[in-house]
């Protein structure tokens, strides 16, 4: 083999390890980034039902609110 022929494989086995490294590499960032999405979908699950328990506690002071008011209306025209 002559020396061009060898520094030819050479670069060319340098070019495949960098490659071999970037694909690696690529590869877990994949994965982290399934896993980041996977748990960011958990907590938004957990965050919707959150939500939609703190509207029907709002709903539900919103209606004790406006029934307090009826009663103080009712009872400031009985004074």
């Amino acid at each position: 083999m002559t020396e061009l022929e060898q520094q030819l494989l050479s670069a060319f086995d340098a070019l495949e390890n960098e490659w071999q490294k970037q694909q690696a590499a690529s590869e877990q960032a994949l994965k982290d980034l399934q896993r980041m999405f996977e748990a960011s979908s958990a907590e938004n699950k957990e965050l919707k039902a959150q939500i939609y328990s703190l509207g029907k506690l709002c709903s539900g002071l919103a209606e004790r609110v406006a029934s307090l008011s009826e009663q103080v209306q009712d009872l400031s025209r009985k004074l």
